[in-house]
């Protein structure tokens, strides 16, 4: 999905939330990313989990969050929508 967008070039992968957190503490302010995608269904650490660890940091609080993931379901959405990321969508599935 993201190289359809034609930005592919612009974003770093990151295969689970320690990695991100990890690579996140070591940027200056300046140097932090514009927007977070996560995917909720991550290992470990699920991404509503690391969305509350985000939001409860001084320094990563203030980062954009977008959801895009399987089977998010209503409730689920309000949750994380209540818990500060900015919107939720739901991959659709190719067959």
């Amino acid at each position: 999905a993201i190289a359809d967008t034609g930005w592919a070039h612009a974003v770093q992968f990151f295969s689970s939330a320690g990695e991100l957190l990890q690579h996140l503490a070591h940027l200056a302010n300046d140097g932090l990313p514009s927007l977070l995608l996560l995917d909720y269904y991550m290992p470990r650490i699920n991404g509503g989990e690391l969305l509350c660890l985000l939001k409860n940091s001084d320094t990563l609080r203030h980062l954009p969050v977008l959801f895009y993931s399987t089977l998010l379901t209503p409730a689920l959405e309000q949750k994380l929508l209540h818990d500060g990321a900015l919107q939720c969508f739901t991959k659709v599935q190719h067959y």
